[in-house]
């Protein structure tokens, strides 16, 4: 049987991860996480509700410790609706030729990949190093992304 996926919003994260009185349950699915019995589904949309909050430290400081449990325990991280589409867009192309079309993993394991041209970024070796704190520094990348995917869903309504 594969291990069950669970999602934790925002709420559930900050509080198994920075509320004390949780320490039992974060340990209790920190455990579950470790014998496989689960896996943590994480978005970098974690990033962009920190930042809302307007208290740039702490926000920067839950970002830190969300990398970390990602290193701790196995996690997958969810795409952008883009690279979905282009996956389709690629699978349609190739059933029409009759090739087989090898898909991508649904989720990847790197909060890098989850950007739009993710491999233009000037400093791509030190986002892969830091991760989430990388990008908390450049918010004008959930900017981009959040662009590029109303551009694509206005064009295919117009």
């Amino acid at each position: 049987m594969s291990p069950l996926k669970l999602f934790l919003d925002q709420w559930a994260i900050a509080n198994l991860l920075e509320n004390q009185s949780f320490a039992s349950e974060r340990e209790r699915l920190i455990s579950l996480c470790k014998s496989e019995a689960c896996v943590l589904v994480l978005t970098i949309w974690y990033v962009h509700e920190a930042l809302r909050d307007g208290n740039k430290n702490r926000a920067k400081d839950f970002c830190a410790k969300i990398e970390t449990l990602s290193k701790q325990v196995p996690c997958l991280w969810i795409r952008l609706r883009t690279e979905l589409q282009e996956e389709e867009v690629a699978d349609e192309f190739f059933r029409s030729i009759g090739a087989k079309y090898q898909k991508k993993k649904p989720f990847c394991e790197e909060a890098v990949a989850i950007f739009p041209n993710h491999e233009e970024l000037v400093d791509i070796e030190s986002a892969r190093k830091q991760g989430l704190p990388w990008f908390f520094d450049k918010p004008y990348l959930f900017g981009e992304a959040l662009s590029e995917q109303k551009n694509i869903r206005e064009g295919r309504e117009s």
